[in-house]
């Protein structure tokens, strides 16, 4: 604080003279708004002062520090503690309790007439009313000892605005400031005549070192004066058609001589704006279904001169707003027929409808209905748009599809499926492609038949199987022992089938003696086989009779050794025929086998051969045995 210097200056501080600006319109949106920007959570004092407030110059000697220990410096804070302690310095944040929010500490030179603070304006309308205003805080807290004493100084400012050739355009004090930590706003009304740039500028108005003259300052902000900028018709309605309107500007008269307009629209909410080809007073846009859904703001700008977009020259009009939907007429399915009462469901599907009403009450985008009748119902947009459609049913008692229970068959044979009582107008679909009233089927499977009648269908299937015919063999022809028997059976088991044989048998299996016989083998559902066989009685006596000697030279006459005997059935027969060494030279395991006197390709030498000779007789099952010698005789 300060040191005492009492000096009237009431009577030292000559104000320039300008007649009262009125503003004949209202103020528009700020062209300058210097608020000093944001700090953080962890610094108290910032740094340089053309980082936070560009375009700004200062008279004082800036304290980084942010403490205002001397006259005439200043600092950037966010809130006024940081500039001297308590109970002296007033302790607040911005003024908008921002608790972040940077604002400039002045300690107020000892002079008047000192320029603290000065902000060059550049790009302004000519002849614009605008307004200049600060918020002050006085920095002395009310706890301070000085305050009620002879001693306290408050801080008091000039407002001036000079034209380049630094002329006073205008100009108005602040007063005292109270000392209440409180923001106050000061505000004046000037006019900058032809000049597109101007000068602000804040002025120490208190002479004296005395205690006190210290404040905090933010928002330094200019707002012209603009008309009210109406539009009319004023809307905000929904269009269900494509539509055309015209908009026509309304405005506080005498604030702009000559206003020059800029038509705009937006169809994001006024996120952004679009210039539309219209600068006249006037504005004709059609809303186009074909653009449907949509919402469209419109407005305009409007200045004195030059381009109304220009940000320091316009006004902003009110917003119309006009959304356009639209809805199909025809949203219900075609008229139809509900077939054999069976459910039938009716399906709206209008476009951009989120809401049904229909005539049965229901609020669905779908129902099902069982009873023939007119249905209608309302689609309604999200915009409030409606359309009705409306649907006939009529009822149709189709013919039935029934081709029958599943069935067998057996192989070889066709079954031919068709149904019954179908009337001429009726369409049908096989699952063999086939459209013919009927087909025959040869081959197992499941058919399916679909019949069309007046858009109602029916369907049924079948599955039909071909059972395989057995087969029945018993085998060739057979010989038993005299007074045996033989046990025929089928080559094949049918365990499930019927048997039936010549003997009226019904067994898998027939023990018999000779004769002709037969077997007839019935499998599901009647597939039948049959099969004979003859069988015939001989002597089961197997006597063989070997030769002693043979002579393979070839001349035709007792060439192959070989037994000679009776005719008789055996089985399970070898011969084998070895050398004095002991080498077998010759084997067979077919009856009748004959050895020609070769051994490995070449003729074996005259001399004496062993043979081993052993069988199974069929009928009896006796095993046999034959061992001799033979001499090869060349």
């Amino acid at each position: 604080m300060k040191s005492l210097l009492l000096v009237s200056l009431s009577l030292m501080l000559l104000l320039h003279k300008a007649t009262a600006q009125v503003c004949n319109g209202v103020l528009g949106a700020p062209i300058l708004n210097l608020t000093f920007g944001q700090g953080n959570a962890s610094q108290n004092a910032y740094s340089p002062l053309s980082a936070y407030a560009p375009g700004m110059s200062s008279g004082t000697m800036f304290q980084s520090s942010g403490v205002l220990g001397a006259a005439n410096t200043s600092a950037l804070v966010k809130n006024s503690s940081t500039f001297g302690p308590f109970p002296y310095w007033a302790a607040s944040p911005d003024h908008t309790g921002d608790p972040y929010g940077l604002f400039m500490g002045l300690n107020m030179p000892d002079n008047a007439g000192v320029v603290v603070v000065e902000y060059l304006m550049n790009d302004l309308c000519p002849n614009t009313t605008l307004e200049y205003s600060i918020w002050l805080l006085n920095l002395m807290a009310p706890t301070n000892p000085t305050v009620g004493s002879s001693l306290l100084q408050y801080p008091n400012l000039i407002m001036r605005i000079l034209d380049p050739a630094n002329n006073i355009l205008a100009q108005q004090t602040t007063g005292n400031v109270p000392i209440d930590v409180t923001w106050h706003q000061y505000s004046m009304l000037f006019s900058n005549g032809a000049n597109t740039s101007v000068k602000l500028q804040l002025i120490n108005n208190t002479q004296g070192s005395s205690y006190g003259n210290d404040l905090a300052l933010d928002d330094i902000t200019i707002r012209p004066c603009v008309p009210a900028a109406g539009i009319q018709p004023k809307l905000d309605t929904t269009f269900c058609t494509t539509t055309t309107r015209t908009f026509n500007a309304t405005l506080t008269p005498g604030v702009y001589a000559a206003p020059v307009y800029q038509w705009q629209y937006s169809t994001n909410g006024g996120g952004t704006w679009i210039n539309a080809p219209a600068t006249g007073s006037t504005f004709t846009f059609t809303f186009n279904t074909s653009a449907a859904p949509a919402e469209y703001r419109i407005r305009y700008l409007v200045a004195p001169q030059g381009p109304a977009n220009t940000g320091n020259c316009h006004a902003i009009s009110d917003t119309t707003i006009v959304r356009i939907d639209t809805m199909v007429r025809n949203f219900l399915p075609n008229d139809t027929v509900i077939c054999n009462g069976t459910p039938l469901v009716l399906q709206a599907n209008a476009t951009h409808a989120v809401g049904y009403l229909w005539n049965t009450g229901a609020t669905t985008p779908a129902i099902t209905i069982n009873a023939p009748g007119v249905y209608w119902a309302e689609a309604t947009t999200a915009m409030g748009c409606t359309a009705t459609d409306t649907v006939h049913i009529r009822a149709n008692a189709i013919s039935s599809a029934a081709l029958g229970a599943d069935t067998t068959l057996c192989e070889g044979q066709a079954l031919e499926l068709a149904p019954t009582g179908v009337p001429g107008t009726t369409h049908y679909q096989w699952s063999t492609g086939s459209t013919a009233s009927s087909i025959v089927v040869q081959q197992t499977g499941t058919y399916w038949l679909r019949l069309y009648e007046d858009d109602c269908q029916s369907t049924d299937s079948i599955t039909v199987t071909f059972a395989a015919i057995p087969r029945a063999d018993l085998g060739p022809d057979l010989k038993v022992c005299e007074a045996g028997s033989v046990t025929l059976k089928n080559s094949t088991a049918y365990p499930g089938a019927a048997y039936r044989w010549s003997t009226g048998s019904t067994d898998l299996e027939l023990t018999v003696p000779e004769g002709t016989y037969w077997l007839s083998i019935t499998n599901y559902p009647d597939c039948r086989a049959s099969d004979t066989i003859t069988v015939t009685s001989h002597s089961c006596n197997c006597t063989l009779y070997l030769p002693n000697a043979f002579s393979p030279n070839g001349d035709g006459l007792n060439d192959e050794f070989y037994p000679l005997n009776e005719p008789c059935a055996y089985n399970a027969y070898s011969m084998q025929v070895y050398n004095r060494w002991g080498q077998r030279v010759f084997y067979t395991n077919t009856p009748g086998g004959r050895w020609d006197g070769m051994f490995h390709m070449q003729p074996s030498e005259t001399g004496t051969y062993f043979y081993y000779i052993k069988l199974t007789e069929t009928a009896s099952g006796a095993v046999k045995s034959y061992k001799g010698d033979v001499i090869l005789v060349r």
